[in-house]
């Protein structure tokens, strides 16, 4: 005779699901990423800020009248640096 079987005995907590990631998981991971992108760009500008600046220089010129007591205009603009 064959023992009865024990219906009292507990499945396994994950019997019969699909693995996968969990909402919470996910919005983790997504939340990760968009600080790694926020921080990327960031250093991106700085970098290009620091470029430009390194390229060009801001030259302001005045204008003065012959005796050098009156400024007749003044200039200002941005001059490129040579790469050397």
């Amino acid at each position: 005779m064959t023992p009865a079987p024990n219906r009292n005995r507990a499945r396994p907590r994950n019997a019969g699901r699909t693995r996968g990631f969990t909402l919470l998981e996910t919005l983790v991971a997504l939340a990760i990423v968009a600080i790694a992108l926020v921080s990327a760009l960031r250093a991106m500008g700085a970098t290009a800020q620091s470029t430009a600046n390194a390229l060009f220089r801001r030259i302001d010129v005045r204008v003065l009248d012959a005796s050098g007591g009156r400024t007749l205009a003044t200039l200002s603009g941005f001059a490129v640096r040579p790469l050397r």
